[in-house]
């Protein structure tokens, strides 16, 4: 890669420079997260970068660059590199202590919202909770989609809870959502019940730990480890959710591509009469939506 001193300092002769260091450090996909970076470093689209090809770049600027790459060549996801993330329609804060939000978290907000609309609750003041809120990104979208919601968030760690709080005042709905420090249902007062409870738990198995990519590796454990078979936290769940889920209430949650037999089984083991899983983009089972029915 080579230093600010040299003469190449055109916008995209450090891009191609970029790439070039990506590639040689074994990085997959080179092009695409050499301009994730630059496009990060200077807010622009990905079209601007070509667009403006000529434009020279500072040589703190460059600095800057060169240093972004730098850690994305030791792993380091690049959403932790800029500090933020892309989910549904807006952007978050996030820190290597939250998990990255990901594609195939937007399609359980999705099914939440369509649920609402469904059901004819839009102008109902519902009830949320989100449990494991990590960055905030699901209490955050459904407070935005469903501005008559008033949303609970709960998390088992200080940081999270501090970027989440962030990102719900970035996102101006700050005044709608309730940040707790809890383990799952623990710190919820007795007698709290809620029309919608949703989450992304942690769902992956000690085999799956082991085999993580190296980019993965960098997020939180707490996040991804969901027990020895990868489904312990979720049972937990589906078991202590009936306790503070309102008369007709939904459960949504988010399931690892191969649990949905084991996932299913729990359900009806513990009681649950009413639920559906539905597949993700890619195919694979993603999402569950059940109701408790006595």
């Amino acid at each position: 890669m080579k230093t600010e001193k040299s003469s190449e300092r055109t916008l995209q002769a450090v891009l191609n420079e970029g790439i070039q260091f990506l590639t040689e450090h074994g990085i997959e996909q080179a092009t695409l997260l050499a301009e994730r970076l630059l496009q990060g470093l200077l807010d622009c689209k990905r079209f601007e970068l070509y667009l403006n090809s000529e434009q020279p770049l500072s040589s703190p600027q460059r600095e800057i660059y060169f240093s972004f790459l730098k850690q994305r060549a030791k792993n380091i996801p690049s959403q932790y590199i800029l500090g933020r993330a892309d989910f549904m329609d807006f952007t978050f804060q996030v820190t290597p202590s939250v998990l990255i939000p990901r594609p195939e978290t937007e399609l359980l907000v999705e099914k939440v919202v369509q649920t609402v609309d469904s059901a004819g609750f839009e102008t109902k003041e519902l009830e949320i909770l989100d449990v494991g809120t990590g960055s905030g990104n699901i209490a955050v979208s459904l407070a935005l989609y469903l501005p008559k919601a008033s949303v609970w968030a709960v998390d088992i760690s200080d940081e999270a809870l501090q970027v989440a709080r962030l990102n719900a005042m970035r996102n101006e709905v700050g005044h709608r959502i309730r940040f707790l420090r809890s383990d799952l249902f623990q710190a919820i007062p007795s007698g709290k019940r809620y029309d919608l409870i949703v989450s992304n738990p942690p769902y992956l198995s000690e085999r799956d730990m082991q085999t993580l990519a190296p980019e993965i590796s960098h997020e939180p454990a707490a996040a991804l480890f969901g027990g020895p078979r990868g489904t312990e936290f979720i049972e937990r769940f589906i078991t202590e959710a009936p306790g503070f889920l309102a008369e007709s209430g939904g459960l949504f949650f988010e399931i690892g591509a191969a649990q949905a037999a084991t996932v299913t089984d729990m359900l009806e083991r513990w009681g649950w009469k009413d639920f559906e899983i539905f597949k993700d983009y890619s195919g694979w089972n993603r999402v569950v939506m059940a109701r408790w029915k006595i």
